[in-house]
């Protein structure tokens, strides 16, 4: 069993993106206190299946680390940026957090290596991976890359600058979503992440894509999707909006195609899906099953 002195570790900030670094593309926030009052996810919490067995020692899945995200976690933001070439990033998570069944678990997948030090009041773990956990609090969890777990200390102790002050562009995109929305996602892409996206996903409009903006509202029993692309012209939206009508019309079943709105803005693709709770049941059942079946 690993453990480590905790006695001096604080609790997160009150504005858990203050932990963002300002070099973050992308910045993601789910509010789960939220969505669970709602009654679209109440339904479905209470209709799923239970979960599976724990995960294995090289993947430990979120029953092996102690907690259901449905049922324990409050709130969990992602963010993500490119720093010379490799990925960095950075998870918060606040709930009720089993610290020691986390560390166990951890300490299975690193066959026993996980290591701890303490370092300006916080015990930092690492298990050899280059990744970093630490926790914030009794209900809090960060776990952050090589690359940016020094940002991440100093903005715990108010030094550096967070997105929210660093970054003008990303900053102005949150705030436009933030109020409004239990979940959501912004991202601001290199020209470099457009091509590379095109490539990977074989959709060449996308070489022009710069910046994406999405939430997710749950009201009248139905989960509400928006996915707004921001292109550089107006001609590569017209362009990409053609090539997602022709797959809506060609490839999606007839009730999948009128869950799925396509619309062109400017220079900006916006695509909205209302579920139903049996719809994303129904999704969830086919992606348990390893996405064998028919389209739709």
């Amino acid at each position: 069993m690993l453990c480590g002195c905790r006695c001096s570790e604080s609790g997160p900030p009150r504005d858990l993106l203050q932990l963002v670094p300002a070099r973050a593309d992308l910045v993601v926030s789910v509010d789960l206190v939220t969505l669970r009052r709602s009654d679209v996810m109440a339904k479905l919490f209470k209709g799923r299946k239970k979960p599976g067995p724990s995960g294995s020692a090289d993947r430990p899945s979120f029953r092996a680390l102690g907690f259901d995200p449905a049922r324990d976690l409050d709130r969990v933001v992602l963010a993500a940026g490119g720093e010379g070439g490799r990925l960095e990033f950075l998870v918060l998570i606040t709930g009720r957090l089993d610290r020691q069944r986390v560390l166990d678990a951890l300490d299975r997948r690193a066959r026993g290596k996980l290591t701890h030090r303490s370092h300006q009041g916080h015990t930092l773990y690492e298990d050899g991976t280059g990744n970093t956990l630490l926790f914030l609090g009794r209900s809090s969890m960060v776990v952050v890359s090589r690359g940016w777990s020094d940002l991440v200390l100093a903005r715990l102790r108010g030094q550096g600058r967070s997105v929210l002050g660093g970054n003008r562009q990303l900053a102005g995109d949150i705030r436009a979503v933030r109020g409004s929305h239990p979940a959501w996602l912004v991202s601001r892409l290199a020209p470099a992440m457009g091509r590379y996206l095109a490539h990977r996903l074989e959709v060449t409009e996308l070489q022009q894509l710069r910046s994406v903006e999405g939430n997710l509202r749950a009201a009248a029993g139905q989960l509400q999707l928006r996915l707004a692309l921001r292109l550089d012209g107006e001609g590569g939206a017209r362009s990409l909006e053609g090539r997602l009508a022709r797959v809506q019309s060609r490839r999606l079943s007839p009730s999948a195609a009128r869950r799925l709105r396509v619309e062109r803005k400017g220079r900006r693709v916006v695509l909205r899906l209302t579920l139903t709770v049996a719809q994303i049941q129904e999704i969830l059942d086919h992606l348990g099953q390893g996405g064998q079946g028919g389209g739709g």
